[in-house]
């Protein structure tokens, strides 16, 4: 039976608040923070369940929900320019955090934090990092996930070939994907996930040992690195023809890679862990999740968002209240079988709400681990220029046209121009 993610919400929000122990009343005056999200029909049921759940907590701290599904950072801004911010709000990592953090516009949460000694050790660390803006805590991450391996183990099976480990390394990839490439026939692949998408560039150039800006986030430091890296993931498409050539994704129409791993013409994809939560509806679909592989380093892009104070917030203690509340045991109780994304408190992804919900993926675990060697994008308002600047060059790899070799060339001197 197919369960719908608003009952499984709806489920999850009933059981948070038959086990919150108690009212808490907010000393004070009634007062009333907005709180500010993206995101669809879903994300407007959970946040909207998340606010009666917290009222009930605190009946005299009222939370307005303002919901911005399109061109929320332009509105964002609008607002903050007028005076107007909202309480609390919703940002991304990397680039997006940071170009918030670095305007001012963002409460320290520091104070908050060694007021009452908050428990940030049961926080992933290098997801905690990610929301850090000189050195100080500027958000609180709500949600995680970090590129995934996700695999067809029926085909793997036919191919006689292992299910990828802890220990997959490039060159175990390599030969998984073009063995079963050979046994799954025509119109079938080993790996489908081809395109110009940055996670999947820029994961194979930092596994390469490669980084496209310094420390600072201000010298290009492109290098055969990342001509090694586009060549390898290119030759998996015109080397060992275990991933469709452009031509061969064209043919496959109004699909990308999740729907040829979805459909069984691909057995392995790399996406992030809301793939999850589809595939778990897919009941004659046999498939796990894995680690990606290995180059001379492991490397795996960060998927992730956090709940931030804006300056402006006339409540700051109400305000701080509800951040703790989202990010706290309650609320990762939800996120933990929502199936869209991983609790960010350690506490609540290794436990039995995460990892033994009783369904697929198997090796649920094995993403926890990726937690050790994420990675952000570099945190720089130049960014959409450069991943513009790469990602057209890497789908002219891909494409055969040019060589990685030629690739950085190009980029070396688009992304110096860029961070003149």
């Amino acid at each position: 039976m197919k369960i719908s993610y608003k009952s499984m919400l709806s489920v999850c929000m009933v059981l948070l608040l038959v086990t919150t122990i108690g009212t808490i009343s907010f000393a004070g005056q009634a007062v009333t923070i907005r709180h500010a999200f993206w995101g669809g029909v879903d994300d407007v049921t959970i946040n909207t369940n998340f606010a009666e759940a917290f009222e009930k907590i605190y009946p005299n701290i009222k939370v307005e929900l303002n919901h911005i599904p399109s061109n929320y950072d332009e509105k964002m801004l609008t607002m903050m320019a007028g005076g107007e911010a909202p309480d609390v709000i919703e940002l991304a990592v990397g680039e997006g955090f940071t170009a918030y953090a670095s305007k001012g516009t963002l409460v320290n949460l520091e104070g908050f934090i060694q007021k009452e000694n908050y428990p940030m050790d049961d926080f992933f660390s290098l997801v905690l990092g990610a929301y850090q803006y000189q050195g100080e805590t500027h958000g609180i991450p709500m949600r995680w996930g970090p590129m995934i391996l996700y695999y067809n183990k029926t085909m793997f099976d036919n191919a006689g070939i292992g299910y990828p480990t802890a220990e997959l390394t490039w060159d175990d990839f390599v030969i998984a994907a073009k063995e079963i490439s050979k046994a799954a026939g025509k119109d079938k692949f080993g790996f489908g996930t081809v395109g110009g998408w940055w996670p999947w560039w820029m994961s194979c150039v930092y596994q390469n040992g490669g980084r496209i800006l310094d420390k600072t986030n201000t010298k290009v430091v492109v290098d055969e690195k990342l001509a090694e890296a586009f060549d390898w993931y290119a030759g998996l498409i015109w080397k060992y023809h275990a991933a469709p050539t452009p031509e061969e994704m064209a043919g496959f129409t109004g699909m990308g890679p999740d729907q040829l791993f979805e459909s069984g013409i691909a057995a392995m994809n790399t996406t992030g862990f809301w793939a999850v939560w589809g595939l778990r509806q897919i009941k004659e679909l046999d498939w796990d999740i894995s680690v990606l592989p290995k180059g001379k380093e492991r490397a795996t892009p960060l998927f992730s968002n956090c709940w931030a104070m804006t300056t402006q917030s006339k409540h700051p203690e109400a305000a701080w209240k509800l951040i703790k509340y989202l990010t706290g045991p309650e609320g990762q109780k939800v996120i933990a079988t929502s199936g869209h994304d991983i609790p960010i408190r350690k506490s609540i992804a290794y436990s039995t709400e995460f990892l033994e919900a009783g369904l697929p993926p198997e090796n649920l675990q094995s993403v926890l681990a990726a937690a050790d060697h994420i990675y952000v994008t570099p945190a720089t308002a130049k960014w959409n220029e450069i991943n513009s600047a790469i990602g057209n060059q890497f789908s002219m790899v891909l494409a055969d046209k040019i060589t990685g070799a030629e690739a950085l060339e190009v980029i070396k001197a688009e992304l110096e121009e860029i961070m003149k």
